[in-house]
């Protein structure tokens, strides 16, 4: 099997080839400017990281393509900024060009050495979901139509807990907590999202929004657990008229948020587990009119499709 091949070359980064060093700003890892203020320190002590940068020379760019190494290039980066004449020594492992092919064929390459290199350190699934954001059909849309970011913001949910838990109501099977399949498997669930899909998540968030105002980083009603079950809760659910679904949840949830405060602070599967069953026998407390269906009641209702063992064998 043919596989890109490097080398080790040790360069010398100073304000003059710094400027060689190109990072992908679409694509890459959240920067953690902490970690990146504790390398500079280090740095600045004269201290040093041992793992080398990984990059990709492209002879017709002149540059280094930064694949992994991301925290050290901006640490040195601001170490050069507040000291002109600072510069340090470091290994590159140096793939060239990749391909002669497209940079779409070269992205997908450098993707796959970054996970090589990274096979030992733990991935989060948002970051992978990053690197190989462009590959998803509907991205974009997503990220046009619902108030999502890929890591999120002050005022922007991370998309994998809007999506991701859409993604888990979809398939309606037992309730098992939150979305967290892992990186690869996000990307292929999310590749399989279209429109239609999309107009159903901006449904919910609006529905959400009208309950419990819009989305903010501090509203503690769009944290993991309570957006999880409430999807879940709603996406099973639509059989409830619109205006009575959101007048129970307004009386179970916001009338009484005092008695709901201390269940939000816990996390955790079977913390995720337990709110769910209570939301719903709560729920079905307060209403006179509709059943409100939990996945039992869903995974009942389908036992009777004849493709039923095919569905739960594709689960296990």
């Amino acid at each position: 099997m043919n596989r890109p091949k490097y080398v080790m070359r040790r360069i010398v980064i100073d304000r003059k080839s710094i400027k060689e060093f190109v990072v992908n700003e679409e694509e890459r890892r959240q920067i953690k400017l902490g970690k990146v203020a504790s390398l500079r320190v280090l740095l600045e002590r004269g201290e040093h990281f041992d793992s080398p940068l990984v990059c990709n020379w492209r002879d017709d760019k002149s540059k280094w393509i930064v694949i992994d190494g991301n925290h050290r290039i901006e640490a040195i980066r601001e170490a050069i900024t507040k000291d002109a004449d600072f510069q340090v020594e470091v290994w590159v492992a140096e793939y060239k060009n990749l391909s002669t092919k497209d940079e779409k064929s070269i992205r997908i390459i450098e993707r796959e050495i970054y996970t090589t290199w990274n096979s030992g350190t733990p991935e989060s699934s948002v970051d992978y979901l990053q690197q190989h954001f462009k590959i998803i059909p509907s991205g974009n849309l997503m990220l046009k139509i619902l108030p999502v970011s890929i890591y999120g913001s002050e005022k922007l949910m991370p998309i994998l807990r809007l999506v991701g838990g859409y993604i888990n109501a979809k398939k309606q099977k037992r309730f098992n907590g939150s979305y967290g399949n892992g990186g690869k498997k996000a990307v292929e669930d999310f590749q399989k999202i279209e429109m239609e899909d999309i107009k159903i998540i901006r449904a919910f968030y609006l529905d959400m929004a009208q309950i419990f105002g819009e989305y903010t980083k501090g509203n503690i009603w769009y944290k993991p657990k309570p957006m999880n079950v409430f999807m879940r809760i709603w996406y099973d659910n639509k059989q409830i008229p619109r205006n009575y679904l959101l007048k129970v949840f307004k009386q179970v949830f916001l009338d009484r948020a005092i008695d709901w405060e201390n269940n939000l602070r816990s996390n955790g599967r079977d913390s995720t587990n337990l709110f769910y069953d209570m939301a719903i026998v709560t729920l079905n407390s307060k209403s006179d009119k509709y059943k409100f269906l939990k996945d039992k009641d869903i995974l009942e209702t389908k036992a009777i499709s004849t493709d039923v063992e095919t569905d739960f064998e594709d689960e296990e």
